[in-house]
């Protein structure tokens, strides 16, 4: 992982995370690192998983720092913590976006926006709302490899 804050690239702190933390509090490592790992990771993690990677790189920082740092980073609306079966998980924000979720095994799918966006523009024309565009939306479906097991033959 990169120090350089201003360039924004992968491997450094995008510049609005910097501005958006210093106007409420420190930008301290561990907030920076967290976002860094939260940002590199292809799927959403597990504060356990966050603790692993940012262990690499702070050896000494302990699960309670990530535990409050996500906290704080939930409260800066830098990240979104997404409730399942055993731990939550959590990824970055900055733009909406929407998961599917297997009520069975956990599994978080991030949907296209262009594939809800459409269904979106409907609820919302029939019950006379316009959806926040920060907001995402969570599916709890089965997903098929659980089907499967459960009902071998399942094709759908």
């Amino acid at each position: 992982m990169q120090s350089n804050e201003s360039t924004g690239r992968q491997g450094a702190p995008r510049p609005v995370w910097l501005a958006q933390i210093r106007t409420t509090g420190r930008a301290t490592t561990a907030r920076l690192l967290t976002l860094q790992v939260l940002e590199e990771a292809q799927e959403h993690v597990t504060v356990a998983e966050i603790h692993e990677q940012l262990r690499h790189h702070k050896p000494h920082v302990s699960l309670s720092t990530v535990y409050r740092t996500m906290d704080r980073l939930m409260s800066l609306q830098l990240v979104h913590r997404l409730d399942m079966p055993g731990d939550a998980r959590y990824g970055t924000l900055g733009r909406a976006h929407h998961h599917a979720v297997c009520t069975e095994c956990g599994r978080v799918i991030e949907l296209k926006p262009a594939l809800v966006a459409q269904t979106l523009d409907e609820i919302g024309g029939a019950i006379g709302m316009v959806p926040d565009p920060a907001a995402g939306l969570m599916v709890r479906r089965t997903c098929r490899s659980c089907r499967q097991i459960k009902t071998p033959d399942a094709r759908h």
